[in-house]
């Protein structure tokens, strides 16, 4: 969800809140016309707080919208991209797939999609820069305790297949994890979403390829 003059971020750690309530304070001050009102979408879900350096590459990224932990290479199948407090759910789903699957996995967390959207439709490039290095036949899934199309738009922006999980009704009760699996969002559903994704990628490939050998 968007809304004018309110920017919504999502962070998952404590350092990530810090450095966006820096940068809210001075939004929210700023002269009208370039600042304006800050949501931030925060959980009660314990999370184990990452050991790390604030870089002020770091904080201009957070504040950009998103970061990689795992920049994607030359030979990336898939990329893994999640929002939020699902990112225990992420981090082991990526490690499943490499360990288990022996996929090679780049995964790139999300602090703003807000943020995120608004630089990829301001004619900056900023968000084609940052999958600049994701081979093209590499799929894109996203993982959001949200609704999924808050991050399907990422598939558009250099043409990656694109499969989003998320939450798209509500009602049910249980704890988190028993929700989450529900949904479809917990690590045993994103590395089987992963799987057939660059499955079904590989598949088309060899089938387009099939075609235009056809042709000759």
């Amino acid at each position: 969800m968007s809304q004018p003059g309110l920017t919504y971020f999502e962070p998952a750690t404590a350092d990530e809140l810090d450095v966006i309530l820096s940068w809210a304070l001075k939004h929210m001050q700023a002269p009208q016309g370039q600042g304006g009102s800050v949501y931030l979408h925060l959980s009660t879900r314990p999370l184990e707080q990452p050991t790390r350096e604030m870089t002020s590459a770091l904080r201009e990224a957070v504040e950009f919208g998103a970061y990689w932990h795992t920049p994607p290479q030359a030979a990336s199948d898939a990329c893994l991209v999640f929002c939020g407090c699902v990112l225990p759910e992420a981090v082991e789903a990526q490690r499943l797939l490499v360990e288990s699957r022996g996929l090679r996995v780049a995964l790139l967390q999300v602090t703003s999609p807000d943020r995120l959207f608004k630089s990829n439709h301001g004619g900056e490039g900023a968000v084609r820069e940052l999958l600049r290095d994701l081979p093209p036949a590499a799929p894109i899934v996203t993982v959001h305790d949200g609704h999924p199309a808050a991050l399907s738009w990422l598939g558009g922006v250099r043409g990656h297949a694109v499969r989003s999980l998320g939450v798209s009704a509500f009602g049910q009760s249980g704890d988190q994890l028993d929700l989450y699996k529900h949904f479809g969002i917990d690590a045993e559903s994103v590395v089987k979403t992963v799987v057939d994704a660059v499955s079904s990628t590989k598949t088309k490939a060899k089938a387009s390829k099939a075609k235009a050998k056809t042709k000759e």
